[in-house]
């Protein structure tokens, strides 16, 4: 495996504007990884991962030390529980620093934000493939005044109205959708168009 492996998935329905990003490469440069859980050894609390270690708790994982290596494994199997295995980062460090790690795993301010057409576009797919449970809550991350319509209708709403133009519904499979909606935001309805009768004009 190469880094180059690692793609980013053209479906995922998160951006991140250039302040927030720049928050995020600082708070990695200060802290490291603070997305899972970590624990400050000098004075024995969380870091992060407060929520996440009382959910496994829960569902009955239990810390195990190997060496300088702790993680959290199921101590059961069989019984529907997500099999794996959950590291605990360990970390030594002041109180002032553990304070600020702790707001910065937090901060939405250096956090990525959803793109609500193509969040909405994801959850449309997977209301319709799979069955998630309700606590999940994808439901109210839909759009209030989501149309599964406008995802297949996208191109100029007013074209028809145009005598010099005429009107044409494109029509994707479902896992393209998010990739023809990100392609309409950054060109625009008329320049994508314009390729399109481009590439049919190339394939006379």
């Amino acid at each position: 495996m190469k880094l180059a492996d690692l793609r980013p998935a053209p479906f995922n329905p998160r951006e991140i504007d250039d302040a927030a990003s720049g928050g995020l490469a600082t708070s990695i440069a200060e802290f490291g990884d603070i997305s899972g859980i970590v624990w400050n050894r000098r004075n024995g609390y969380l870091v992060a991962g407060h929520q996440r270690l009382k959910a496994l708790t829960d569902q009955g994982y239990e810390l195990i030390e190997q060496g300088t290596v702790v993680f959290l494994r199921l101590n059961r199997s069989g019984d529907g529980q997500a099999p794996g295995i959950f590291p605990v980062r360990v970390v030594d460090w002041p109180d002032d620093k553990h304070k600020a790690a702790l707001v910065a795993a937090n901060s939405q301010l250096i956090a990525g934000e959803f793109r609500q057409d193509q969040l909405d576009a994801v959850l449309l797919e997977l209301q319709d493939d799979c069955g998630l449970p309700d606590d999940l809550r994808f439901d109210e991350l839909l759009s209030p005044t989501f149309n599964p319509d406008d995802l297949v209708d996208s191109f100029g709403a007013d074209i028809g109205q145009q005598s010099e133009y005429g009107a044409v519904t494109l029509v994707f499979h479902k896992a393209d959708l998010p990739i023809v909606q990100a392609a309409l935001k950054r060109k625009g309805p008329d320049e994508l168009a314009t390729e399109i009768v481009k590439m049919c004009r190339d394939v006379q």
